[in-house]
């Protein structure tokens, strides 16, 4: 999978692979499982208060699932980035990417 960082102020994403298994070997350019999305937060800059993690997982036919997940960015009561922030960080990742983000 990969783990997202989406700044709300600026619209700025970051995006990197993580490893399958916590504790796995953690090569260069990606992150951790565990920690992952500070890790992309720290490489996408600005403040971290604005940040909301995200994983995806590349499906069979190109397109990615998303999971609203993060412990470490998500200042929520279930960790999840709000509803209100979601259109936007999909079409970022549409752009960014060129894949479609299922629903």
């Amino acid at each position: 999978g990969f783990s997202g960082a989406y700044d709300a102020s600026t619209g700025r994403m970051c995006v990197q692979p993580s490893t399958r298994m916590r504790g796995d070997p953690v090569p260069p350019g990606w992150v951790p499982r565990g920690g992952g999305h500070a890790e992309v937060s720290r490489v996408l800059g600005g403040e971290a208060a604005n940040h909301y993690g995200f994983t995806l997982i590349m499906q069979e036919d190109g397109t990615l699932n998303i999971n609203w997940f993060s412990g470490s960015l998500n200042k929520t009561p279930d960790y999840l980035v709000p509803e209100s922030a979601r259109p936007g960080i999909v079409e970022a990742i549409e752009a960014q990417t060129g894949r479609a983000v299922n629903p």
